[in-house]
């Protein structure tokens, strides 16, 4: 397949029966370009100037490696002239940029590689004079970064691709010059390279934040209350899914070992809707407290979930089911001799 070829009027399979674009056997998307000028601002946003460039350029760099794997495991390319300049006459075909190549010189045995290219109507470009305005630096941060990783699948080693010019920065037109990593003063190419590698593990850092708000949200909804020794309280409040059902027989069941526990109170008060599999999982949790040696009391179950109990045939014939919390302290209490008696020795 030559360059000349690629003609997506012919290759795109449009099939709005199914909500689908595609090209051979990848889904294709459309996007209005307010689209991603309204995700490069929240990035802005959210992550900051320095987070916002890095993470851009690493996205463009994924994106480049993976269109040339999909490209060349997709068409039998006539030449390698032919493979690696299928990335830029696609992304012209596709309205991100017209990608003009000047000088295109390059050598697998050696590893040779060098390359001048005018970028023309760059969506980034665009973008940025538009929302933020005219900038002191080149700003088309994925492509410069798409290029960097389609030229690194290409020849198979670490390429860098840095614009000299910029209509982000006022110049007439986006010129990229890109060779290998090893040819580029070090100075000058340390920001990129590090975007690749902090922005991964800024993700991280992010993915290990999210994981431990998570575990904290888990257990302020799955709270354990020892009120006297013997006794805890677990109030359970909002919805109950199958994954959270899951949590509370978890922790009710460390409760009861932490606190050597022989009542447990579940207090259902604030759960308005409980669905069979949540029925089936609290029915488990009961059974499971009863194995550890410890007495099940529910407390504050609603008009709604009586209703579901009922209907799916559940069987807490021998769970004590009070109507609030109170009254299942109090019998509780009374179940292991106990009462409750105010300063003046009153019960």
């Amino acid at each position: 397949m030559k360059l000349d070829d690629i003609n997506l009027y012919e290759m795109l399979q449009f099939h709005p029966e199914s909500g689908q674009i595609l090209l051979g056997q990848e889904r294709m998307l459309l996007f209005r370009q307010g689209a991603f000028a309204i995700l490069r601002k929240l990035l802005r946003k959210h992550l900051g100037e320095s987070y916002y460039k890095k993470l851009l350029f690493e996205f463009g760099y994924a994106c480049g490696k993976g269109d040339y794997e999909n490209l060349t495991s997709a068409f039998d390319w006539d030449t390698e002239a032919d493979k690696m300049g299928s990335g830029p006459v696609m992304h012209s075909w596709e309205g991100i940029v017209r990608s003009e190549s000047q000088i295109m010189d390059f050598d697998h045995e050696t590893g040779y590689f060098y390359h001048i290219g005018l970028w023309k109507n760059s969506y980034e470009a665009e973008i940025h004079l538009q929302e933020f305005g005219l900038s002191d630096e080149a700003v088309c941060y994925t492509l410069t970064g798409y290029a960097s990783g389609y030229g690194s699948a290409f020849t198979g080693r670490d390429l860098l691709a840095i614009e000299r010019k910029c209509v982000g920065k006022g110049d007439e037109v986006c010129e990229v010059e890109m060779k290998p990593v090893k040819d580029w003063d070090a100075d000058k190419v340390a920001p990129w390279l590090n975007a690749l590698a902090e922005t991964t593990g800024f993700v991280r850092i992010q993915e290990e934040i999210i994981k431990a708000q998570k575990q904290v949200l888990q257990e302020l909804m799955t709270p354990i209350i020892p009120v006297v020794e013997g006794i805890i309280i677990m109030p359970l409040v909002g919805s109950i899914d199958s994954s959270r059902a899951r949590e509370i027989t978890r922790a009710l069941l460390a409760g009861i070992s932490t606190h050597r526990a022989k009542v447990v109170i579940l207090d259902v008060t604030g759960v308005a809707v409980i669905d069979s599999g949540v029925a089936d999982h609290l029915n488990k949790t009961i059974q499971a407290a009863r194995l550890k040696g410890a007495r099940t009391i529910i407390t504050g179950i609603s008009d709604a979930v009586a209703e579901t109990v009922v209907d799916l045939g559940i069987d807490w014939g021998e769970v004590d089911t009070l109507r609030d919390l109170q009254t299942g302290l109090v019998t509780a209490l009374a179940g292991m001799g106990k009462q409750i008696i105010d300063s003046k020795g009153r019960i």
